[in-house]
């Protein structure tokens, strides 16, 4: 009995050993690039996936020696790959997904990856969405359209041509990592998330939830664009870089956090077992 508690307390270790290693060097490249966004991300996704683990029961079957071995490879591969490849946001990116499949196979074999399913859908989640943006469409003409109409509502006379943006004969370009790909790809997986812990019942409400969270993740970036926009035509190049790429930058995507966890919130409220009663 001593033996087989033991065997399965290495079991549980090693795994989790090895998806707290992977984590620690996708952060510290995550911080070293910069990206305080992505990392804050990746934190709200970790606490997610910690609470969806505690309420998994102990894997007690013994995986098989070939899927341990697939899953042994993936991680040392993805670890040693990291330093050359450490540059390389894409590659760094893909580290959760990649890393937390090589965890669920060491830990529960392939039916490691059944069990496991909802963190590594919300592993995929934070890797692929902003990649596959990345490589297939660049949204920054289209941000750069909305913005101006966002302006023109609001009585300003702005000029669009491609993804440049001018206000009174001071122009701004909407680049890609402006475009709002990132914000769109973050809300949906706070989406993903709310619906992973709080579930609501229906395809309809769920895809809703999601595009309601994805069309929130652009406006609201279009009315950070049209604000930068404002400033550059005053010549307040403090307040630009502020909301470019200092704090305020931060502001406009917990906002968008925030707002959609209301609506989510209000959604959700109706559909609990206690407004049904009485």
């Amino acid at each position: 009995m001593a033996l087989q508690t033991k065997t399965l307390l290495r079991r549980r270790t090693i795994p989790l050993a090895a998806a707290i290693g992977v984590s620690i060097i996708y952060l510290t490249y995550l911080w070293q690039f910069g990206d305080t966004a992505h990392w804050g991300m990746s934190v709200i996704f970790g606490a997610a996936i910690f609470t969806l683990l505690e309420d998994k029961p102990a894997i007690a079957a013994r995986p098989s020696p070939a899927a341990v071995g697939l899953g042994a490879v993936i991680l040392v591969a993805l670890v040693a790959l990291s330093l050359p490849w450490s540059t390389n946001e894409i590659y760094v990116r893909m580290m959760p997904l990649v890393g937390g499949v090589g965890v669920a196979l060491l830990a529960a074999g392939f039916g490691g990856l059944t069990i496991y399913r909802q963190e590594l859908v919300l592993l995929f989640f934070l890797s692929v969405p902003r990649v596959i943006f990345s490589l297939v469409q660049d949204i920054s003409p289209i941000t750069a359209r909305f913005s101006a109409v966002l302006l023109w509502y609001i009585g300003y006379d702005p000029e669009v041509e491609g993804v440049f943006l001018t206000l009174q004969e001071r122009t701004v370009r909407v680049w890609e990592g402006c475009s709002g790909a990132e914000s769109i790809c973050y809300m949906i997986g706070i989406a993903v998330v709310c619906l992973t812990l709080y579930p609501m019942a229906g395809r309809l409400l769920q895809s809703l939830s999601v595009a309601i969270a994805a069309v929130l993740g652009f406006l609201v970036n279009a009315m950070r664009v049209a604000l930068m926009a404002i400033l550059v035509m005053r010549g307040n190049m403090d307040g630009f870089i502020f909301w470019h790429e200092g704090t305020g930058s931060l502001v406009f995507g917990g906002a968008s956090v925030a707002l959609f966890g209301l609506l989510y919130w209000l959604a959700l409220k109706p559909l609990s077992p206690q407004s049904s009663q009485g």
